[in-house]
């Protein structure tokens, strides 16, 4: 079954081709300038909202990206090490790697490079952007929806030119076109709420809430954005 990622590619790749016999780096990607912007752009207000909202209150975000967030957690709590920066932006990188090898094998080259692009650049936001030593607002609810929707607008600018933030969303690709049943959206979903529930169980109920309640913002605001820019185009 075809993803509106796989779409996407698909449709950037033919509005591309007709440009692509000037020489140019952005050939490797099939993009123009500014596609290749607009992704960048997306993904640096995803880890910025992430590092300044997210982060600074202990909360956890959703896909490999909160699975690296649960593992650091662990690391700095059993070594008792600080970091001058989130380890969880490295973790999410390698956990990334053998993705990047099935959605070469199983959806497309061009795919995989604009993915690989888009991963690399959010885990070197990650790692740079400073975290306040506490939250920005003092409300957390207040900290929750400013996260979710800034990052929900990031990554939507990011899906619309064909690329992808990796994790669930190559395992929901590859889950559909073996079974009709499966899609990005459950596919992460599934990953989620067993992230969620670690994180209930583990750090408590407030933590789940609280990281719940971005992770919807973050998905209504995503899916709105996606849409609005690919009817733009």
């Amino acid at each position: 079954m075809k993803t509106i990622i796989e779409e996407d590619v698909k449709k950037n790749e033919i509005k591309n081709s007709e440009s692509n016999d000037r020489f140019s780096i952005l050939k490797l990607f099939n993009w123009g300038w500014f596609k290749f912007s607009k992704c960048t752009l997306g993904i640096f207000i995803c880890s910025l909202a992430i590092n300044l909202f997210i982060v600074p209150n202990n909360l956890y975000t959703g896909g490999t990206l909160g699975l690296s967030q649960l593992i650091r957690t662990a690391i700095n709590s059993v070594l008792n090490i600080n970091f001058n920066f989130d380890i969880s932006s490295i973790i999410y990188y390698i956990i990334n790697v053998p993705l990047f090898l099935l959605a070469y094998k199983r959806i497309s080259k061009t795919f995989v490079i604009r993915t690989l692009f888009a991963v690399t650049i959010n885990s070197f936001f990650l790692m740079i952007i400073p975290i306040p030593s506490k939250p920005l607002i003092d409300d957390l609810l207040g900290n929750v929806l400013i996260g979710g929707i800034l990052a929900g607008i990031g990554v939507g600018m990011s899906l619309s030119t064909g690329s992808s933030t990796g994790g669930t969303d190559i395992i929901g690709i590859v889950a559909s076109q073996h079974n009709d049943k499966f899609t990005v959206g459950n596919t992460g979903l599934g990953i989620n709420i067993i992230i969620y529930a670690v994180c209930g169980f583990i750090y408590g109920i407030e933590t789940m809430i609280y990281s719940i309640i971005y992770a919807l913002f973050e998905t209504i605001m995503l899916d709105r954005n996606h849409t609005l820019n690919i009817k733009s185009e």
